[in-house]
């Protein structure tokens, strides 16, 4: 239960071209909330009011895959400092997607801890493209452990034994 209203942030936005999200108060109005096409910073943002319901037009400037990342912050009921989300990221497949479109869907699995400390998972997904695998500590710094082109799924990963952080999360992106 949240106090107050929810702060929507547009973070990043990872596609062959611009998003938008905005209404239409008015026939041929428009009260653009977020919009990549000028760069991403404090104005690409919507509160909203708890309780409220409202509807967005969600746009891209051409087809293909797009990683849109938003943070979500509020206070909680009986709090007095907000709350802040980790970055999240949604991908959304503007059809049709190009012949050379990434893969809107790279996955990790299979997770083992193995006898030497190292960790061992199966990428799915990704056949010959390009991908970073990274790890933290805290869901704050990311670093890169290995880049890779996976070149048959699912892809058998093996990450060494860190004795400086032995525990960590694993993530992996398209580049």
């Amino acid at each position: 239960m949240f106090n107050g209203n929810l702060t929507f942030r547009l973070k990043a936005v990872d596609g062959p071209r611009q998003f938008g999200l905005w209404q239409n108060p008015s026939p041929g109005g428009y009260d653009i909330q977020m919009d990549s096409a000028d760069g991403i910073d404090a104005t690409d943002v919507h509160t909203q009011i708890i309780g409220s319901h409202e509807h967005f037009n969600w746009g891209f400037t051409t087809n293909g895959v797009y990683n849109v990342t938003f943070q979500l912050s509020g206070q909680r009921a009986g709090e007095t400092t907000n709350i802040i989300s980790l970055d999240t990221t949604f991908t959304f497949n503007v059809l049709p997607l190009p012949t050379n479109a990434l893969p809107t869907t790279i996955q990790l699995g299979s997770p083992q801890l193995l006898s030497d400390a190292s960790f061992s998972f199966s990428l799915r997904g990704g056949v010959n493209h390009a991908c970073v695998i990274q790890a933290t500590v805290d869901f704050v710094g990311w670093t890169t452990i290995t880049n890779l082109i996976p070149v048959t799924s699912p892809q058998t990963v093996t990450l060494p034994a860190d004795a400086g952080t032995p525990h960590r999360f694993v993530r992996v992106q398209a580049k």
